[in-house]
């Protein structure tokens, strides 16, 4: 439990310091290379603030929920199994809001690292699998081969999901199998 909470509490830092680094205020000479508010760049300015604004709103709600929890456990024997039970649910639901939270940010992560990043990655990892895909073939391992192919049919459809939810533009480029 306090490796979740020391991991997470890192991450929220390190969140919070990019959100004061890139949330910083114009200068005119910014202003000028942003280009109008219409412009594809100053678009992109603004999305990026949303997705900052966004990430701290979240962070906040994972902070308010783990400093919530930490103050219920200390009576943990003392209590009833029917209040044992009701704590229980409440920290299954926090959990639960925690997790979202941190989905959440996932999105808004990738949505700061843009397009090029994530087709780069998704390109890395589909090289790796298309490697092993290759080799299993090679061997003539059918089942082994299906199941390669399975994963990658379901890493695409992934990746066009989540393209599409982020509304970051066109369709990926398919590359090997």
């Amino acid at each position: 439990m306090k490796r979740r909470i020391i991991s997470t509490l890192s991450i929220c830092v390190v969140l919070a310091l990019a959100w004061i680094c890139l949330a910083q205020p114009e200068t005119p000479a910014t202003k000028k290379s942003a280009g109008a508010a219409g412009s594809r760049r100053g678009q992109q300015r603004e999305r990026q603030q949303k997705a900052l604004s966004e990430i701290g709103i979240q962070v906040t709600k994972i902070k308010t929920s783990m400093e919530a929890s930490s103050g219920r456990r200390q009576g943990w024997r003392e209590l009833s199994e029917e209040e044992r039970n009701k704590l229980r649910e409440q920290f299954r639901k926090a959990r639960e809001e925690r997790m979202k939270s941190l989905g959440l940010i996932e999105d808004q992560i990738l949505m700061l690292k843009g397009r090029r990043t994530v087709y780069q990655e998704y390109d890395k990892s589909m090289g790796e699998l298309s490697g092993i895909l290759e080799l299993a073939k090679k061997e003539k391992a059918k089942e082994t081969t299906a199941a390669i192919e399975k994963l990658i049919a379901a890493k695409k459809k992934q990746f066009e999901k989540k393209m599409e939810e982020l509304k970051m533009g066109e369709r990926p480029r398919p590359r090997g199998n």
